[in-house]
């Protein structure tokens, strides 16, 4: 039974669950990258792995600030709310597939982890894109819908990953996510203006 206040909408509730998932990538990943530094001469560092690391709190923040643009939307259909719950599992296991197991126990060459387990985590930021364009297409008022710019940086974006997901090369393992990074900030900085 509800108290004497306004009842909770389904935006609210449902907010409610994707906040613990998002809460716990976050923590994930700062736990993650607070063993890497605690294991000191133990991990060899990657500049390649680090900017993976950093596309992991970008995504992050994406999804938190996509969630805020969106919190006024009139109605919400469960189909919408399992994309939401999709995008939201993408994220952790981003984290999760990205940060070692057992770091500190035996030393570890992150840009040997990256090259081995960068399908894992880069499959789950592709899965993450596509179900942020497929949440868009089903919450973006009609007009808006179509608009390219809510779109301009994920073909760029799925290829990059997709580049990075087949290839090796620790040159295209930099290239690739500095390059995410930079779409990235430029698609907060186009959007974050109509945070209010």
């Amino acid at each position: 039974r509800l108290g004497a206040g306004a009842a909770m909408t389904i935006f609210e509730y449902f907010m409610v669950l994707l906040s613990v998932m998002l809460s716990l990538a976050l923590a994930q990943l700062v736990t993650g990258v607070g063993e890497l530094v605690r294991a000191g001469n133990k991990v060899r560092w990657s500049l390649g792995y680090a900017l993976w690391l950093v596309v992991g709190f970008y995504i992050a923040l994406d999804w938190w600030a996509s969630l805020w643009l969106v919190r006024g939307f009139p109605s919400w259909k469960i189909v919408t709310l399992a994309f939401l719950l999709l995008q939201a599992s993408t994220t952790y296991l981003y984290v999760l597939w990205l940060i070692p197991k057992d770091v500190g126990d035996a030393p570890i060459d992150l840009g040997d982890y990256l090259l081995t387990n960068r399908r894992l985590f880069l499959m789950a930021f592709l899965g993450y894109c596509v179900f942020g364009a497929i949440t868009n297409v089903m919450v973006l008022p009609a007009e808006s819908r179509m608009d390219l710019a809510n779109y301009a940086a994920l073909g760029p974006m799925l290829a990059l990953a997709g580049l990075a997901w087949g290839s090796p090369n620790l040159w295209i393992q930099r290239f690739a996510p500095l390059a995410i990074l930079l779409l990235m900030t430029a698609d907060f900085a186009y959007y974050f203006e109509t945070i209010s």
